[in-house]
């Protein structure tokens, strides 16, 4: 008699974002490998600011309901991205989300959450060895960070490494180096206010590779010649990343 197939449920955001969409191809592989079901329910994001003219974010809560058709009735496990679909929320409102799975296993990506299970990147270590690289291999002094936003744990625990990796290398830090933002590439006006802040900045350390793309992009327009007059880093390595010019450290 054949074992049970078990029905996985990956719960993404927009299956557009290049996170959530290598998060896909990975659980494929794995369930393949696993001869498992795998049920993708791509949805957006939660609590986003509907005034915001990028996407079609006034919609978001159509993709959404999908969300509420998940019950313990037809899944074993659920693998929620909550890091992503929840990026706007804080960890109460995280967990209130989840709450909504209440009957099925969960697995949080993303997102460490009371309660349940969890998976998401070892954030510090990655952020001090930027800054230590950016401090004595390139020799700059003055490192800016686009920590996006500060609601994210992911987003404070890299917040507070950099913080401690330009304390470990003597240089000085000021609440005008850093400056939030949304965590998509939807950040131009506040990349421009901390060049604008920072006129001597010789380093930006960015939240993500999404971020970093808009960095790349408000530097050209202002002619700073990345690598040369300014260095930049980011953190997920996306595919995208060893594609720009010049290729972005991540």
């Amino acid at each position: 008699m054949n074992e049970k197939r078990h029905n996985i449920g990956l719960l993404i955001a927009n299956i557009m974002d290049p996170f959530s969409n290598g998060i896909a191809k990975g659980a494929m592989l794995a369930a393949e490998k696993m001869d498992c079901n795998l049920f993708i329910v791509p949805g957006k994001y939660i609590d986003l600011d509907i005034n915001l003219d990028e996407y079609d974010a006034k919609y978001e809560y159509q993709y959404n309901a999908l969300f509420s058709f998940v019950s313990e009735h037809n899944l074993d496990y659920l693998i929620v991205c909550v890091g992503t679909i929840a990026y706007m929320s804080d960890l109460k409102r995280k967990k209130e989300f989840l709450s909504m799975f209440d009957g099925t296993p969960v697995l949080s990506v993303a997102a460490k959450i009371d309660g349940y299970d969890y998976i998401q990147y070892e954030n510090r270590p990655g952020i001090v060895q930027a800054v230590n690289y950016l401090a004595k291999q390139m020799d700059k002094k003055h490192i800016c960070m686009m920590v996006g936003d500060l609601n994210n744990n992911e987003c404070v625990e890299r917040f507070e490494a950099y913080q401690d990796g330009l304390k470990n290398n003597g240089l000085k830090y000021s609440s005008d180096m850093v400056i939030e933002s949304d965590i998509s590439s939807n950040c131009y006006n506040e990349v421009r206010l901390l060049l604008d802040r920072n006129p001597d900045c010789d380093g930006i350390l960015c939240v993500n590779d999404e971020i970093a793309l808009t960095v790349y992009a408000i530097l050209r327009e202002r002619n700073i010649r990345i690598g040369k007059d300014i260095s930049v880093v980011g953190f997920d390595n996306l595919p995208n990343a060893e594609k720009l010019e010049p290729p972005l450290a991540s």
